[in-house]
Formats: structure tokens, C-alpha cells, sequence
């Protein structure tokens, strides 16, 4: 593109005049349409541009994925985005997917139905978006058997024509590499644009000024390849049209150079891995110039390239100025700096954050990664779902649907024996079952169905643990600190204030047993996994179980008559259930230090001193906004970290 450029620029040939030619351009189509439209220059494909680079391709790739891969939420959702204007999508209410829970992969049609009839009230048109898209579903349903009429239905125009065009190419089950192989004219004119074409089509009509590109050993010439089902010693004398592709390459590279007032042959020096690549037989050697990828190009094809070749002016940039502060900042400075999360003090985003009733998530936030508090929670960053059907629940959603059996099971009261948990607990898995895949991502059926008979094995542990026992009165899911109308045992339904910090916080108890004719109240924590092993008890365990003492203190404050308060961990992982517990007297002492970590945490918020937290001990989404060589990064930033979160450091190393 350089060199088309500085041709035209200069005044030595006019577009009409240039040609660029591959012996099979296909490989570098997608850096012309990218490039060609960058410089502003007139390229014409003449052998077509690929057809999923037109909006029309893209609306059959996303019909073809749905048929061969399945219904799910976001092909359905792309699908109708990029449909052409037809009597199937305007019938479409515009609101349709209002109330739809974007994590729900919503995989058949049942599915679908039965979660648009639960957000029904949420639409303007009620059950129109059912009538509408339920028939469409229905048939996408029926995968790429049913290609023709779905195409039919739902594409008109030149999307309709490249799906029949397809269809014929290929048997359906192959559309995916017939939609590859799909090439549409551009719609420029070839008298007034730049050629890029395979070489055939250069040598029939050749022009002033040529470039050859991809001389590569086995890439122009072509190899010729022997056909594996009618070798060479079958054919006798016969000749494959594969096997005179090196020939033809031959013959179309001497026929443009003879042709051509002048001409320009290039290489890459190395493949796309790195390795080191020969020379095509019909490389001059002689003349060869070595091209430094890093070189200031002579002529510059566009504004990022102009960019590129200035430095000076790419430094004034203001984008390239940032980039190069933080750069300086992370690796040229051990001082904390506002590329390490530095603020100026009471901010006006952290104060609101603040001012904001927090939950137990949150907290644990503002506790453990102060940074990342102001990450998620002021600038509301979030981890996008890129797994709309996984393999497997991660550890946080099984252990929510193991929370979600026990609570329901326990919903009516506890259960007086094992059978009637048994029963109560298969009710309550067939409902969750059906309700779950229409709000959140859940494995394939059989999956699905083994994951459910797990989580029942942890919840029936968690729910015969303590059969038997004499506790009072049993509250599960117990919501604290927002308000409404389910039963609870509270004062007030207001927000627990974490003592004089100013920070209050809300949450849900997966457990509370009140024995108020004792005084007395034990608060249960479910956890899905393994109990820790460990000789000492469970505090904060480095912030990780935080949760449980703020639980504590939210009925210690709730439930003032009460003389003592418990607090135990279920293990679930091991049959039977074990169980880690906390005494009145230590989680009073714990309680007293969660207040001054908060109050020292929220400080810390508002003084504008804020630094990346301990290194997490799994994969932390949020990560990714630091340096790729975190180890380096933070021993570099050592002191300065350790100086800024040193009133938090005592809870990262609690037992």
C-alpha cells in the first residue's frame, strides 16, 4: 500500500496503471479490505471480496451457526441483529428481548417459551414477542435439515442469494466452508482502482506498474500435489489440473513481468511462527533488498502509518503520551503513581461508592483489593461471558445451587427425619432443574442432570449434619439490610452499620438457628469444598472468610437480646459433613478487628492512597488491567504497595 501511494502521489501512474498480484491472494485478503480502506485508496478485488465481509454474509454465518450448533441466547440475539429488513424480524416487537436474563444460554425452545412467558409483564406488547418468535425458534430448532425453509423465511435479497448459492455449493452439513468459499463482486470500477487479484487475472490483463508479492518457496510456484485417490503411476500420461499449478505460476509470473513498464517482488523473510523461509525459485537473488520490519517507511500509506514513521509526532499524540507515562510509571519508578491506582483524595466516584449500602462481595472487595474495589465498584467494570454453555458450573454458581437446595429444602421449616429430606430435596432439585437454565448459563442436559445429583449429595450432607439437634427456630436464605416482605426474625430491615466507619452493608445468611428461650443463635456458612487442615481455627483465613463475621455482627446488631452468638463453617465436600465453629468470645474479638480493618479500608478509599492488593491465590478476572509480568511488576512497586496498604496487611496474613 506504500508502494501504490507513493506511485500515485508522485505522479507516476494513476490508479488505473497498478496492480498487485498473489499466485492465491485469498491469504491476504483480509489485510487489503482492512488496509485499503485505512489509506483511502480505490482497490478493486478482482476476484470478489469474501462474502462474510458483507452484512449480508454475516446474517447467514449467524443463521448457519444457530443451525448447526444449537439455539442459544446470543446466537439468537446476533442472528436477529443482523438479519435484512424482512416480514419475519419487523414483525418482532422491538422490546422483545426485554427482561431475558443475559447469563441464561436458553438452549430449546421450551426453554425459550417458558422465559418469555416469565418476562412477559416486563414487555410493552405482552405476549406478541411470544407469537412472533416462537415459530421462528421452532424451526431453527430443527437444525441445518430444515436450512432451505429457515432461509427462506427469514432471508431476503443478496443474503438470500449467497444462502442458495451455498446450499447448492456443498451439501448443508458443509455450509460453513461453502459461506467461506462465497466471493461477491465489490462494486468498484476497474478503470479508476488499484487491481489486487490473483496473478491468472493480471496476465490477461496486464497493467504499467505491477507488484508480486508472496514469492516464497512452495507459494509461488505453487506445489504440485499428487491427487490421493488417483496417484501418478494410475494416471499414466493424464494431468491433473493440480498437477500444472506450478507451471501456471511459472507461466503467469514471466507473462506479467514481460508485460509490466515496471515491477516490484517481495517476501516475507520469516512465517507467521517465526521460522525462517526460502526463497521462490523465480526470486533474483541479485536483487534482493532486505526490508527491516521495524524500518521508517519512505511513504507513508495512512495516518497510523504517518504516525509510525514519525515518532516526534506520534509522542504529541495524547493516547501515545498516556501510554508511555504508564509505561515509564510501572517500570521506571518505584514512587506510587496514579497509573498504580493513586487518586486524588475523596473522589467524588469513591465517596459515592462509599455512601453506597455494600454487600458481603463488595466488602471483601474493599478488604482485599483495594484497587479493585474502585475497579468493579466505582468504574463498574465487569467480566464479560464468554462461555454461554459451559461444560461445567464454576466453583461460585454450584456452590449458589447448593445454597439454593438446602434453602429451599428448609424453606417450610426443618424436616423431622432423612426420608422426609429426601423427598423434600428431590421436589426442590426438579424445580431448580427447570428454573435455572432461564437464568443463568448451565451445562448440556446430561451434564446438567449429573451436576444437579451432585449438588443434592452436599446439600442432603448439610441438611442431616445437624438432625436432631435442638436449635430453635430455623431461618435459611435470611436476607438482612434491604427491605421486604419475607418472614425474618428482625428489628429493622435497615442497613447494619460496620460501627462509626460510615460503611453499613446488607447480605443473605445461609443459615441462622434462634433459640430465643436460650439467648442463644448459630449462624451456618455452607461451603462446597474441602475444610482447610489445619490445627488452628478459621478466623479470616487472609480475608477469605471475611463473610461469616460480618454475618456475626449483622445479628449481633439485629437481634440485640441475644447472649450468644456462634458461628460454624459445613465443609459439604466430606461425607459425613465437617464442621469448623467459632466461639461467642472469638467472634466478639473477630468482630471487634473486621470494624477496624473496615474503618481502615474505607481510609484508605477516601485518602486517595490505593494499590493492587496480595497476589490472588486463583485467577482473578480483573487482572488483566495490570502489567502481563505481574511478578516483576509488583517487586519493583514493593515498598510503595506495602506502605499504602500496610493498615490492611494484618488481615492478609489472619489465621
Amino acid at each position: 500500500m506504500r508502494w501504490a501511494r507513493a506511485l500515485v502521489t508522485a505522479g507516476k501512474a494513476s490508479p488505473n496503471e497498478i496492480a498487485i498480484s498473489a499466485a492465491s491472494p485469498t491469504a491476504w485478503d483480509d489485510a487489503f479490505l482492512v488496509l485499503s480502506r485505512e489509506a483511502g485508496l480505490p482497490v478493486h478485488f478482482t476476484h470478489g471480496i469474501p462474502a462474510l465481509a458483507t452484512r449480508e454474509g454475516q446474517a447467514c454465518a449467524a443463521l448457519a451457526d444457530i443451525l448447526l450448533r444449537g439455539l442459544s441466547q446470543e446466537r439468537v440475539r446476533l442472528l436477529f441483529a443482523r438479519l435484512p429488513r424482512n416480514p419475519a424480524r419487523e414483525s418482532l416487537p422491538g422490546d422483545w428481548a426485554k427482561g431475558l436474563r443475559r447469563s441464561a444460554t436458553l438452549a430449546s425452545p421450551e426453554l425459550w417459551r417458558h422465559a418469555l412467558e416469565q418476562a412477559r409483564g416486563e414487555r410493552a406488547d405482552g405476549d406478541l414477542a411470544e407469537r412472533a418468535l416462537l415459530p421462528i425458534l421452532d424451526e431453527l430448532a430443527c437444525g441445518i435439515a430444515a436450512a432451505d425453509a429457515v432461509g427462506r423465511r427469514l432471508l431476503r435479497g443478496p443474503a438470500m442469494a449467497l444462502w442458495r448459492d451455498a446450499l447448492r455449493m456443498a451439501p448443508p452439513h458443509a455450509i460453513e466452508l461453502s459461506l467461506q468459499a462465497l466471493r461477491i463482486a465489490d462494486g468498484r470500477e476497474p478503470g479508476n482502482s488499484i487491481a489486487w487479484g490473483p496473478a491468472g487475472h493480471l496476465a490477461a490483463a496486464p497493467r504499467a506498474h505491477v507488484r508480486l508479492i508472496g514469492l516464497d518457496a512452495n507459494a509461488w510456484p505453487r506445489r504440485s500435489s499428487e491427487s490421493p485417490l488417483l496417484p501418478q503411476h494410475l494416471l499414466g500420461h493424464l494431468r491433473l489440473p493440480s498437477a500444472e499449478a506450478a507451471q501456471n505460476d511459472q507461466a503467469m509470473h514471466d507473462i506479467i513481468i514481460d508485460q509490466s513498464q515496471s515491477y516490484t517482488l517481495s517476501r516475507a523473510y520469516r512465517s507467521a511462527t517465526g521460522s525462517l523461509q526460502a526463497a521462490s525459485t523465480l526470486w533474483p537473488k541479485d536483487k534482493e533488498r532486505v526490508v527491516g520490519r521495524s524500518a521508517i517507511p519512505a511513504h507513508a500509506f495512512s495516518e497510523s502509518d504517518r504516525l509510525y514513521a514519525r515518532p516526534a509526532d506520534a509522542g504529541k499524540d495524547p493516547q501515545v503520551r498516556a501510554s508511555r507515562a504508564c509505561w515509564r510509571a510501572w517500570w521506571d519508578s518505584e514512587q506510587h503513581t496514579a497509573h498504580d491506582g493513586r487518586v486524588r483524595p475523596d473522589h467524588p466516584l469513591i465517596v459515592d461508592v462509599l455512601a453506597e449500602v455494600q454487600s458481603t462481595t463488595s466488602l471483601h472487595r474493599l478488604l482485599c483489593d483495594p484497587l479493585g474495589f474502585v475497579w468493579e465498584y466505582a468504574l463498574h467494570w465487569r467480566e464479560p461471558n464468554l462461555d454461554p454453555q459451559p461444560l461445567a458450573l464454576d466453583h461460585r454458581a454450584f456452590g449458589e445451587l447448593v445454597h439454593s437446595l438446602i434453602g429451599g429444602v428448609l424453606r417450610d421449616g426443618v424436616p423431622p427425619n432423612s426420608e422426609e429430606i429426601g423427598i423434600a430435596l428431590d421436589r426442590e432439585a426438579a424445580r431448580l432443574a427447570d428454573t435455572w437454565p432461564i437464568t443463568r448459563a448451565v451445562p448440556p442436559g446430561l451434564l446438567w442432570g449429573h451436576t444437579i445429583a451432585m449438588a443434592c449429595e452436599r446439600a442432603l450432607r448439610g441438611l442431616t449434619e445437624a438432625l436432631g439437634e435442638q436449635r430453635g427456630l430455623t431461618w435459611t436464605e435470611l436476607s438482612f439490610g434491604e427491605p421486604g416482605e419475607t418472614l425474618h426474625p428482625w428489628t429493622t430491615l435497615a442497613p447494619v452499620p460496620i460501627g462509626q466507619t460510615g460503611v453499613s452493608f446488607r447480605g443473605r445468611i445461609d443459615r441462622l438457628d434462634e433459640d430465643s428461650a436460650r439467648g442463644a443463635a448459630i449462624i451456618t456458612d455452607y461451603k462446597v469444598g474441602a475444610a482447610p487442615e489445619r490445627k488452628k481455627p478459621v478466623v479470616f483465613d487472609r480475608g477469605a472468610e471475611l463473610q461469616r463475621v460480618f454475618y456475626a455482627l449483622a445479628v449481633r446488631s439485629l437481634l440485640p437480646e441475644l447472649r450468644s452468638v456462634s458461628s460454624q463453617l459445613t465443609y459439604l465436600k466430606h461425607d459425613p459433613a465437617r464442621t469448623l465453629s467459632l466461639t461467642n468470645e472469638e467472634l466478639e474479638r473477630a468482630i471487634e478487628q473486621a470494624v477496624l480493618f473496615t474503618d481502615a479500608g474505607a481510609r484508605l478509599q477516601r485518602s486517595g492512597e490505593i494499590a493492587p492488593g496480595p497476589a490472588p491465590l486463583f485467577f482473578d478476572s480483573l487482572s488483566i488491567a495490570l502489567p502481563a509480568d505481574l511478578d516483576s511488576y509488583r517487586r519493583v512497586k514493593r515498598r510503595s504497595f506495602a506502605q499504602a496498604n500496610g493498615a490492611l496487611d494484618k488481615l492478609w496474613s489472619s489465621p
